[in-house]
């Protein structure tokens, strides 16, 4: 199965509001407007990132992020970017470390 890499930030996130189950997410480049937007599944480790990243206003948040997904457009890794040093990872069957950067 191939694995394709879009390097952007999460613009949308559709969800049946409990965490861990089945969501959807469209990413976005802001530095390239003429990059297309991807939408993606998301599940189980991943979708509980998320879902959790997003309920707060931390710096990572908001920080540029490696998504790495499978051919069928699920999302298999997501990587948080400082430049091109990679901060973080989370994957679908490991946990997470707790979020970077201050609340803004």
């Amino acid at each position: 199965m191939s694995e394709y890499a879009y390097i952007g930030g999460i613009d949308i996130i559709s969800t049946d509001g409990r965490p861990g189950n089945e969501m959807t997410v469209v990413l976005y480049d802001i530095n390239d407007p003429d990059k297309a937007p991807a939408m993606l599944k998301v599940y189980g480790n991943i979708a509980n990132y998320i879902y959790e990243l997003y309920g707060t206003d931390r710096a990572e948040r908001y920080a540029r992020k490696r998504f790495t997904f499978s051919s069928f457009c699920t999302l298999t890794k997501i990587e948080v970017l400082d430049g091109d040093k990679i901060v973080k990872t989370v994957t679908e069957s490991g946990g997470y470390l707790p979020f970077i950067g201050e609340d803004y």
